[in-house]
């Protein structure tokens, strides 16, 4: 029988020199993207964090400002390896990145921020407070309003598990 109680993962930013390795990792479990694509998203393009468990890298998950507006920022593109799913890593990097996207934009002075995601499975995204704003090309965009710390009350705190 297959263990899938929940890892507490380490998470951290990705680092120098990985988005090569990580983008070849990760590609299988991203279809709509081409690995020289998500290459120049984690090289590039974005802001990453990389969630590990016993050292090894088993989750990535992008993020950063949207072109939509300066108070606009964008979850980018996350996977889990297989083996990994179900047992709450992704939830943690979700989670992560709602506390980074806080954290930034309220060092830079804002009390709130729309979030953006385009996801081809909206389901789970509705349940942590986001709404549909569009279709296009078979994704689903949605967004939320996200408060960050110089708001007063960091409003990260999400049921990701729900």
């Amino acid at each position: 029988m297959t263990d899938v109680s929940k890892i507490d993962p380490t998470i951290r930013s990705l680092r120098d020199g990985e988005a090569s390795t990580l983008s070849a990792l990760f590609i299988p479990f991203l279809p709509w993207h081409t690995h020289g694509g998500l290459y120049q998203l984690m090289q590039y393009q974005r802001r990453f964090l990389v969630a590990e468990v016993d050292g090894q890298p088993v989750a990535v998950g992008g993020y950063g400002p949207s072109g939509y507006s300066r108070h606009a920022w964008a979850l980018g593109p996350a996977a889990t390896l297989p083996e990994y799913q179900g047992r709450g890593i992704g939830a943690a990097l979700i989670q992560a990145r709602f506390d980074a996207i806080g954290k930034l934009a309220g060092e830079s002075g804002k009390s709130a921020v729309l979030l953006h995601v385009s996801s081809k499975r909206p389901a789970s995204w509705l349940r942590l407070g986001f709404r549909i704003i569009d279709e296009v090309d078979g994704s689903t965009l949605l967004c939320r309003r996200l408060a960050t710390a110089s708001s007063g009350s960091l409003d990260t705190d999400l049921d990701v598990a729900a």
